[in-house]
């Protein structure tokens, strides 16, 4: 298992708290929804305000 973290994610109009992890190949979150996020999927990257947000193929994913 690589890092692991508690956050609030937002994803096409839905938001849950829950866990985010950091692996070798992907972005994963854990929560009222779950999405895994290849790191080759990614398109672009925006860290601001304490937010990251992850453009991939499938939409936009915001942690806080």
């Amino acid at each position: 298992m690589g890092l692991e973290t508690k956050c609030v994610a937002w994803l096409d109009g839905q938001v849950s708290e829950g866990k985010c992890q950091l692996e070798t190949e992907h972005l994963s979150f854990r929560g009222e929804f779950k999405v895994t996020v290849p790191f080759a999927s990614i398109r672009h990257l925006n860290a601001a305000e304490g937010k990251l947000s992850v453009a991939f193929n499938a939409g936009t994913l915001i942690l806080d």
